[in-house]
């Protein structure tokens, strides 16, 4: 039970009631794609457990989508230890192994994403005509399936048209770049408005909508704050401290922690909890010592994992004008798979960041957690380890890197094991 537990039941519920296949309810800032795959997983087995058999069914759906990860690592990482050693983070990021399995929109949206890039990728490199509106078609589904998962995915119709009037040279004709603007950029834009519309006029009192304000400040969003080393300690989402002698809500208060410090903290840790050993089955679980020793050194030990991915995002987001007339050149290297990374994953990452200075209650209900951001974490990922296949000569540097990520990867593991009482 992660976040939105509740009121992601309750909507699968209601989606229950429905005549097949118009299983469409709408609640909040959730997308109705969760809770139309929750009712066809009942309508097909007739199950009661179909929230258990759903969340079996998200599984298998983010592990083809870290499958999906390996060829756009093959075409963007020359050494195979560090091709090995990105795969590895990006299997055990506990952020991505906890909301692989919640039932939440944060499962669904992972899978889309991954095939948006992946089918990008070979859409542009192909130069069969016949082909091309194959993957364009395909893309286009995935973007829609994307949509209807996150909302927040919308912002990759402005990269797709971006990457498409920047490369149109790749397609033989005019009239096969016509289609593919038309199925990538006009039928999910459509879709993407669509969903606005009917959010903007959801009832005012449904409680998972988000109004303006300004709990979150710009400095907050971009640069650390003095109470940010408290996150090393790897506190809890309901962690309480005494400030002057009142006792608060540390990670909750507003503008006491920076977003990165918060962000790194629900990547590496269980923040919540949801993979703990809790008899009580409380909302927000529990977690002993052992595993809060393990928390620690987790979020400790991935500083530098978190610092290589801002950096290399940076680095290559400065080279975007150069990846793109590269491929406007002609150029056939890993430039292409990098650049449709980079683009998507920080459009999706910006659809979320950039407001949070503007939106009501973003510390106090956790608009700071990862599982927001998770497909432009696992971009950020992969693009922090192209770097690194750039810059690391040594075989030795590389296998180090490589044990740092397998050493990495079972420390993740040791503390979302699952252990009884």
């Amino acid at each position: 039970m992660g976040q939105d537990w509740g009121s992601n039941a309750d909507a699968a519920a209601q989606a229950l009631q429905m005549p097949a296949p118009r299983w469409i309810v709408y609640v909040g800032v959730n997308a109705p794609a969760l809770f139309w795959l929750s009712a066809l997983v009942h309508y097909v087995t007739g199950s009661t457990a179909y929230i258990a058999a759903t969340s079996v069914v998200l599984v298998l759906a983010n592990t083809v989508a870290l499958g999906l990860w390996w060829p756009l690592a093959k075409a963007t990482i020359q050494a195979p230890s560090l091709r090995l050693a990105a795969l590895a983070t990006l299997a055990f990021l506990p952020c991505r192994i906890i909301h692989s399995t919640v039932f939440a929109g944060d499962a669904v949206v992972t899978l889309p994403f991954t095939l948006v890039l992946w089918l990008s990728y070979e859409l542009l490199r192909e130069a069969d005509a016949r082909r091309q509106a194959k993957f364009a078609v395909a893309v286009s589904i995935a973007l829609l399936a994307g949509i209807s998962s996150r909302y927040t995915m919308a912002s990759a119709v402005f990269v797709a048209l971006l990457l498409l009037l920047a490369l149109q040279r790749a397609f033989p004709s005019r009239k096969v770049l016509a289609g593919a603007l038309l199925l990538i950029v006009i039928v999910p834009g459509l879709l993407a408005a669509y969903y606005h519309h009917v959010y903007s006029h959801l009832p005012a009192a449904d409680g998972r909508r988000a109004f303006w304000d300004h709990d979150m400040d710009v400095r907050s969003l971009l640069m650390f704050r003095a109470a940010d080393v408290d996150v090393l300690r790897a506190p809890q989402y309901l962690d309480r401290v005494s400030l002057k002698g009142v006792e608060v809500e540390n990670l909750l208060l507003s503008n006491r922690h920076s977003y990165p410090a918060l962000l790194h903290l629900s990547t590496f840790t269980d923040v919540l909890n949801i993979f703990q050993s809790d008899p009580s089955d409380s909302y927000f679980g529990a977690r002993d010592g052992l595993h809060q020793q393990l928390m620690t050194l987790a979020v400790r030990s991935a500083v530098p994992l978190s610092l290589l991915m801002i950096f290399a995002t940076l680095i290559h987001l400065f080279r975007t004008f150069s990846y793109l007339s590269r491929l406007r050149a002609g150029a056939s290297d890993k430039s292409l798979a990098t650049v449709i990374v980079l683009l998507f994953s920080v459009a999706f990452m910006a659809n979320i960041t950039l407001f949070l200075p503007f939106v009501q209650l973003a510390y106090h209900n956790g608009y700071w957690l990862s599982r927001l951001v998770i497909p432009a974490l696992l971009g950020s990922c992969l693009l922090g380890f192209i770097l690194l296949d750039e810059r690391l000569r040594s075989s030795g540097a590389r296998l180090a890197v490589l044990a740092y990520a397998a050493a990495q990867a079972a420390l993740h593991v040791s503390f979302l094991w699952m252990r009884g009482p």
